[in-house]
């Protein structure tokens, strides 16, 4: 195929041009070795789970970054305490949607008043901040769902809600609610 398309194929571990020795890319050694690889790359992943699912099983938080009106413990980044000013935002959110006001309402009320975002807010504290979409500076509907479905606004520290398929297929899938840890 290499050859076909004209492309260089080199690998020194197998001794191995397709520029020097075209026929060498239809080794057999080169399938074999690219089948280790492949077991290899799954394996790996499948102890990373295992790890990360050892950790949930055993409280700890696996999360990159704590969830908005939280922070990482300073000494145990697997633990999440409560971060006082954002939580105050929490709370008021909760409080409105109790109260009767919609999910649209409260972002607006938010907005109106003036009221950072989670990631804006994480900026301004110097924070970490993920960088995969979730940058808008304004409430929206979206972020008021997430927080007002989130079980650890409510206590419950839920962790594996969502997964990456395979090693292979980087597309994230929800996960059951009763496979959540």
């Amino acid at each position: 195929l290499f050859v076909q398309m004209g492309v260089r194929f080199i690998s020194l571990a197998e001794n191995v041009d397709s520029y020097k020795n075209p026929d060498s890319v239809s080794n057999i050694i080169v399938p074999i070795t690219n089948v280790m690889n492949d077991n290899y790359c799954y394996q790996t992943s499948k102890k990373i789970r295992q790890v990360f699912d050892y950790k949930r099983r055993n409280g700890q938080y696996i999360g990159a970054f704590a969830p908005y009106g939280y922070v990482k413990h300073p000494k145990d980044k697997h633990r999440l305490i409560v971060d006082p000013d954002a939580a105050e935002n929490v709370k008021l959110i909760f409080t409105m949607l109790i109260q009767g006001s919609s999910k649209r309402a409260i972002a607006l009320y938010l907005n109106e008043h003036g009221v950072p975002s989670p990631s804006a807010y994480k900026v301004q504290k110097g924070l970490p901040v993920s960088t995969r979409g979730y940058d808008d500076p304004m409430w929206g509907v979206r972020m008021i769902h997430s927080i007002l479905t989130n079980p650890t606004y409510t206590g419950d520290l839920a962790q594996g809600r969502s997964r990456v398929k395979s090693y292979k297929v980087h597309q994230i899938e929800a996960v059951p609610r009763e496979e959540w840890v």
